[in-house]
């Protein structure tokens, strides 16, 4: 979502296009939550999860490329530059942090835990199906 206003517009700003995350989509997160917070046993544990595979930012563009049949082409800015943009609407602090996992991602595949699939038996939503259903739900890059 972050990238959404400059996709409506020529790409998306994205320093460090080599930067590996392994997000989890929002439904996921709920499969595992609301046994957490509805079932006894679980007050107080902290439950780590990831997505079921490495994405860099470059490959999340073109998940986003394919959701939306249009080519995305990261638009590479210096990390300067993306933190200036950020800094107009977030804290210094915040912006900082980010940055900092970029710059510490990049090249870097990030670690894909098990627990998600551990707790329910199945893998968890890939990239491409997560960009399908945002550009679906959202239709803001369109």
């Amino acid at each position: 979502m972050q990238w959404a206003h400059s996709i409506r517009g020529t790409g998306c700003k994205a320093p460090f296009p080599d930067a590996n995350a392994s997000a989890i989509h929002e439904s996921d997160i709920a499969v595992i939550a609301v046994p957490d917070m509805t079932e006894p046993g679980h007050e107080s544990k902290a439950c780590r999860l990831s997505g079921p595979e490495s994405v860099t930012r470059r490959e999340q563009a073109e998940c986003i490329s394919e959701a939306i049949g249009r080519k995305v082409v990261p638009d590479e800015t210096t990390a300067e530059e993306y933190r200036d943009a950020l800094g107009r609407r977030g804290d210094a602090d915040v912006v900082d942090t980010l940055v900092r996992h970029l710059v510490e991602a990049d090249g870097r595949p990030a670690p894909v835990l098990t627990r998600y699939q551990d707790l329910t038996g199945t893998e968890g939503r890939a990239a491409s199906g997560v960009a399908r259903r945002v550009t679906t739900v959202t239709a803001c890059w369109q």
